[in-house]
């Protein structure tokens, strides 16, 4: 009796035990372009899961769905009823595996490019080629059925749908997207099904293309100042009422769209995300004949993460630089988002901070796309221009001793350069901010003077090389 006991109650704990339920696979529509026996499939669905890396067609040409196993280098079919799409086709579930069926080899290219054969037919996958250009909402929605029933699965806001009912005059919402574009994907199809349930004569849709490098269709890239997609115009009598770039303004596009309407779109909160305000104030920067030249307001935010975000929009004439930068508990730079309008030119540049380095990525509607990647494998400094966010991380850079890289932005704004910083002295004295006297940690390198503001961090003064000299005239702490 003794021995078969301990077998008893291995057997109670694995009965009493609860099952363990896999968590179902979550897959996402992904732009690529498929070839079937060498003639592109335009209406074909790409879905992407992660863990085993896998990629899914949904073709009208194949009654499975097919797919590429990219960790294993295989490629099988499956039932299509083994995924369970959401109601806007931009997403769907599997619950258990998708025992495999017809098993085929797969081939993938260095430039990510996949291959393979089903049976007598060849199939090809390859990144996404956008048409540029105008475009009918009949021919988005045949190409692309995702973005249709994304479309028609949407519920806009009732007040907006309402606003845009009233309209009573000809009014042009001109969608400028790209196919290959995650946020066209999704915004586009919402705006479209607003302005349908609208149903208003009075408002004419127009929805033109931009090619994968920016520069298709060029001329009116340049003409309308386009730097992101997507971007929807509204314009009344050829004359622009507002724009949504990239993302809303508001808690929705419609709701933008409404907004523009009536004259009341607020200004863009700015997508990256942030807690709680901490300070703001304004710089007065004056050149080295004492003359008014540029100012700076900023602002400086909590982010989630325990860092800060400080946002400044430096006016030098009619020249605009508005820059967000995100900086870590230690007040290193992690990405920098910066946008220069000079007359009609507009170009942004998203600068991504990595511990080997630099990337930055720069659109400009009369430029097309500037990519540049550098490389600083040591501890570096990073300077975008933008006075607020100056005083931040001094310590750290302060305890290295020595000389380091510092990455600066340019006037160009596209791209930056790299130079040598070394600190060659560090004090503490008061300092006059013009507003009262601030105790202030003094900063000096290649010439340079830097004061920090000693409680708050928050540079109170910089005198250049150059013999310029920018001031804080004034700031508040939350």
């Amino acid at each position: 009796m003794s021995r078969t006991l301990p077998g008893i109650i291995a057997a109670l704990v694995i009965l009493s035990a609860p099952a363990i339920e896999a968590s179902p696979t979550v897959w996402r529509d992904t732009p690529r372009d498929v070839y079937v026996d060498g003639s592109l499939d335009r209406p074909a669905q790409i879905l992407f899961a992660d863990a085993p890396r896998r990629l899914a067609i949904f073709s009208d040409r194949f009654e499975e769905a097919v797919v590429l196993d990219l960790d294993a280098g295989k490629a099988f079919t499956s039932k299509r009823s083994r995924w369970s799409f959401a109601a806007d086709r931009m997403s769907a579930t599997t619950e258990d595996e998708l025992k495999p069926r017809r098993v085929e080899d797969l081939h993938s290219t260095k430039s990510g490019i996949q291959m393979t054969k089903i049976g007598r037919h060849s199939i090809t996958l390859t990144s996404h080629h956008s048409t540029a250009g105008p475009m009918s909402e009949e021919t988005l929605f045949r190409d692309f059925p995702a973005w249709e029933a994304a479309s028609r699965a949407y519920q806009p806001d009732p007040a907006s749908v309402d606003a845009l009912k009233k309209i009573s005059e000809p009014t042009t919402v001109r969608i400028v997207m790209a196919t290959w574009c995650g946020d066209s994907r999704a915004s586009v199809p919402k705006v479209l099904e607003t302005i349908r349930e609208a149903a208003n004569p009075m408002i004419t849709t127009e929805i033109i293309g931009v090619g994968p490098d920016f520069d298709d269709p060029l001329g009116f890239i340049q003409k309308n100042r386009i730097i992101n997609v997507p971007t929807v115009i509204v314009e009344k009598d050829s004359v622009e009422l507002g724009r949504i770039t990239e993302t809303p303004a508001t808690a929705s596009v419609e709701r933008d769209l409404a907004a523009i309407v009536d004259g009341t779109l607020p200004a863009h909160p700015g997508r990256i995300a942030r807690t709680a305000l901490l300070a703001s104030g304004s710089y007065r920067i004056e050149s080295a004949t004492g003359d008014g030249e540029a100012v700076e307001d900023w602002e400086i935010f909590s982010t989630p993460s325990g860092g800060r975000l400080v946002h400044s929009v430096i006016l030098r004439g009619k020249d605009v630089r508005e820059i967000w930068q995100t900086l870590d508990r230690d007040g290193r730079t992690s990405f920098v988002e910066l946008t220069d309008r000079t007359g009609s030119t507009t170009r942004r540049t998203r600068f991504r901070v990595g511990k080997e380095g630099v990337t930055a990525h720069s659109r400009g509607n009369t430029s097309g796309i500037i990519e540049q990647v550098t490389h600083l494998p040591g501890p570096f400094s990073f300077d975008t221009t933008a006075l607020a966010s100056l005083g931040f991380g001094l310590e750290q850079l302060r305890d290295l001793g020595r000389a380091l890289d510092c990455y600066t932005i340019g006037d160009c704004g596209s791209t930056g350069q790299v130079t040598s910083l070394t600190i060659n002295a560090v004090e503490e004295e008061f300092v006059d901010a013009g507003f009262g006297l601030r105790r202030a940690n003094v900063y000096q390198s290649e010439g340079e003077s830097l004061w920090v503001d000693a409680i708050s961090g928050i540079a109170l003064r910089r005198d250049a090389a150059d013999g310029s000299r920018a001031t804080l005239t004034g700031f508040v702490l939350y």
